[in-house]
């Protein structure tokens, strides 16, 4: 899922949080003039892009995929 297809449907969701985030959240959404929903939601498609990433990682690995330095990568295709 990317930012534009999380933007187009919105569905409501509750969530409970501590009084500690709650402030930091109000603090953050005041800072950067912006809402306290749209620092959550863009906050929870990045962690679920980390988690479906994670989630590929572990695949390739399973499937005996080989990790190389990224400094080698860009040696193979010539950058």
């Amino acid at each position: 899922m990317t930012t534009a297809t999380a933007r187009k449907a919105a569905e409501p969701a509750a969530v409970r949080i501590n009084k500690d985030i709650d402030r930091a959240l109000s603090s953050a959404a005041k800072d950067f003039k912006t809402t306290r929903a749209s620092i959550v939601k863009n906050a929870l498609l990045e962690y679920l892009e980390d988690m479906a990433d994670s989630k590929a990682l572990a695949e390739a690995k399973k499937k005996g995929g080989k990790m190389i330095p990224f400094s080698e990568l860009r040696k193979e295709l010539g950058l």
